[in-house]
């Protein structure tokens, strides 16, 4: 902390320029000098010389210490030479005078090297600490017990308006809402009590004050240091305005969402009861038409003409599609309507249940399946095996005029991470060598009633909008990729527990 305060001083100038100090060294020198020559061989004027030494503090590098000493080193040895002589002093004497005075000149030397190196690491030490100080993303201040404040970065003074002496000259409650400044002092005080690194007001929502009066959110982290006359605190500061707003945006979003789903979950329910009751009220109606075309076709047939006849047999294909298609809704209803709960399923006899059911066509076009072998997972049974029958169906239907159809069922086991937990997933792919489709219908394929351009195939289509319906039900996905006359597959993601 030693470092802190000294910031405050790190732009102190020296009374005198560097060619002052050394002109004020060469004329104390040549005086000393002088006087040197003048006086009896055996008295220490060469101590003197230390003045001059202790002046080269003042200049930078140690190079400058070194060459005063050297010269006031010349200079003692040349007043030994030609300073007046005594009967009296002995040549002992005279050697012992001199020595002392290099000694002196000397230690005096490597005394102010040894502060110049102990400066310039200081300085260095300071500039680092500067460097980290001011950059520092967070405000930082540093303040005595009562709350003083003596030192504060540039981000602290940029964050709350103040300029570097006004913020010296400001007290850390100045800092504060008015509306909190009394407690502030006294947890202040507490705090001075037992210092302790903690973050501030945990659990709370706190908040600074600039100078124009404004108030901001902030999270405050405090530290501290003991001296013998009381303890420093350094406070870390962070605007958290973008944070808070950014929680606030993702709160109501979330409401939005939560209403919306809420939304969606009614107008699901209300669709699917809608597409039950409707397909269900409308069986009665359509049987009466089938019994009734029946009636007429076959016990007034007599009567009818040949355009009579065709007429009844257009109402009733009619009536026998409006029948599939009814069946159709029925069954995709039931997916969500009346689900069937969730069991241990063997996908291998899922598929051996299928293929006999589609023992007829697949007799007829010569298909051929082939499959790895399946996992087990918990799954709704008949969902399972309605699954697996409309996408062979699908690649069945879709084949080319001219090749049997060829269906190759791959399985990859793999992970995914789900709600801070690992849960197994299976990858299963079923890809034929049909007619294919165009990019562009790898998501329409799957809406309800959604036909190919140019297919003239059977069917209602709802077959592949019950399969994503099934997928999704037991949490997974489902997608196409196709190419028109080389095929399609269909990439089903299933977990393996639900």
């Amino acid at each position: 902390m030693r470092q802190i305060i000294r910031l405050k001083h790190k732009d102190k100038k020296l009374p005198f320029a560097e060619t002052q100090v050394w002109w004020l060294v060469v004329i104390l020198s040549a005086l000393i000098f002088a006087i040197d020559l003048l006086t009896p061989l055996g008295i220490a004027i060469g101590i003197l010389y230390v003045f001059c030494v202790l002046l080269s503090s003042w200049l930078s590098g140690r190079f400058s210490t070194l060459l005063i000493s050297i010269i006031t080193t010349v200079l003692i040895f040349f007043g030994m030479l030609w300073s007046p002589k005594q009967e009296f002093l002995g040549f002992s004497t005279v050697v012992a005078n001199r020595i002392l005075s290099l000694i002196s000149v000397w230690f005096s030397a490597f005394y102010s090297i040894r502060l110049k190196s102990v400066d310039i690491s200081l300085r260095e030490s300071e500039l680092k600490f500067n460097a980290l100080f001011n950059s520092a993303s967070e405000a930082i201040i540093v303040s005595d017990e009562r709350g003083e404040i003596i030192l504060s970065s540039k981000r602290a003074q940029e964050l709350f308006g103040y300029s570097e002496d006004e913020m010296q000259r400001l007290s850390i409650d100045s800092l504060v809402p008015e509306r909190f400044s009394k407690n502030h002092s006294t947890l202040r005080n507490q705090y001075n009590q037992a210092p302790k690194t903690r973050i501030m007001g945990q659990g709370m929502e706190l908040h600074a004050r600039k100078k124009d009066g404004s108030e901001f959110p902030v999270e405050i982290s405090l530290s501290f240091v003991k001296k013998k006359d009381g303890i420093l605190i350094t406070s870390f500061v962070l605007d958290i305005t973008r944070r808070k707003l950014a929680e606030e945006a993702l709160v109501k979003a979330n409401q939005e969402l939560e209403n919306f789903a809420l939304q969606l979950k009614r107008s699901n329910v209300d669709l699917e009861q809608f597409a039950y009751v409707a397909s269900h009220d409308l069986q009665e109606p359509l049987r009466k038409i089938q019994a009734f075309g029946g009636l007429i076709l076959s016990e007034e047939s007599a009567t009818l003409s040949q355009e009579g006849k065709d007429y009844f047999n257009r109402i009733q294909n009619a009536a026998g599609r409006m029948q599939k298609l009814i069946n159709d809704l029925l069954s995709f209803s039931r997916i969500t309507s009346a689900p069937e709960p969730f069991t241990k399923v063997d996908l291998n006899q899922t598929l051996k249940d299928v293929l006999i059911d589609l023992e007829i066509s697949i007799n007829k076009t010569n298909a051929v399946i082939e499959s790895e072998v399946l996992p087990e997972i918990e799954a709704s049974p008949l969902q399972m095996r309605q699954l697996f029958q409309n996408l062979l169906t699908n690649s069945i239907k879709f084949k080319k005029d001219t090749l049997a159809p060829i269906i190759q069922i791959k399985v990859h086991s793999n992970e995914i991470l789900s709600k801070n937990s690992i849960r197994p997933i299976i990858e299963l792919s079923f890809s034929d060598n049909g007619k294919g489709f165009e990019e562009k219908y790898a998501e329409k394929i799957f809406n309800l009633f959604q036909r190919l351009e140019n297919t003239h195939a059977e069917g209602s289509g709802i077959g592949l909008a019950v399969c994503k319906k099934i997928v999704t039900r037991h949490s997974g996905t489902i997608i196409a990729k196709g190419e028109p006359g080389k095929g399609a597959e269909f990439i089903i993601e299933l977990p393996v527990r639900q």
